[in-house]
């Protein structure tokens, strides 16, 4: 045991030998270097911050793009809302309306402008209404022929299709135009209904 002290004895005292030789620090190094340390801390923390009021500009992005969205949203589904209604009351609009043709003939059709003068309606006999006057060729008489329309309230314009040629109900209040005459048939606000007399002269015989 003695002899490990002694052996490390000499080591011992030749550290401290060296710590008193080394050279002193300078004040001012040592303040440079604490400046040095505090500049690295700031640009530390300034990059910290930086990084921070991205995320917080990338969240308020978010945000404002989430309440935007949310707000077309609420635009949509209140347009939808007012569509809906509006249809709705539309809906109600909607009557039926008894359109009839007395005359002679084998078929009877109705095309005007409540919806654009394209497909043409069948419009169907009553035979109890037929009239005991035959033709000689033994064709039927003058009948009541009908169809029920479901129309919103307005002014529309309408031609009989009697056997194939295009005819107006002289008793109906008629419109002139350069291309010929059409009957009108008038569907009011108040649901009341002009539509004339249906009774009319056809192929020279009185009905």
């Amino acid at each position: 045991m003695a002899e490990d002290e002694s052996l490390r004895s000499p080591s011992s005292l030749q550290e401290v030998q060296d710590i008193q030789a080394a050279p002193r620090t300078d004040p001012s190094t040592e303040l440079d270097c604490i400046r040095a340390v505090l500049h690295a801390k700031e640009m530390e923390n300034l990059r910290v911050t930086c990084d921070l009021e991205e995320v917080k500009a990338l969240l308020a992005l978010i945000h404002a793009k989430a309440a935007a969205e949310l707000a077309q949203a609420k635009q949509q589904a209140a347009k939808k809302d007012r569509q809906l209604q509006m249809a709705q009351q539309a809906l109600l609009s909607l009557k039926m309306v008894h359109v009839e043709w007395w005359g002679k003939g084998c078929q009877v059709e109705l095309a005007g402008s409540f919806n654009g003068w394209g497909d043409h309606l069948c419009l169907f006999p009553d035979l109890a209404s037929e009239s005991l006057k035959h033709d000689r060729d033994g064709s039927h008489g003058a009948m009541m022929w009908a169809v029920d329309l479901w129309l919103y309230p307005g002014i529309y314009e309408i031609k009989f299709i009697v056997d194939g040629k295009w005819q107006i109900d002289h008793q109906r209040e008629e419109v002139q135009h350069y291309l010929g005459s059409n009957n009108l048939l008038r569907l009011l606000d108040s649901y009341e209904l002009d539509l004339g007399v249906v009774y009319i002269t056809y192929m020279g015989i009185k009905i």
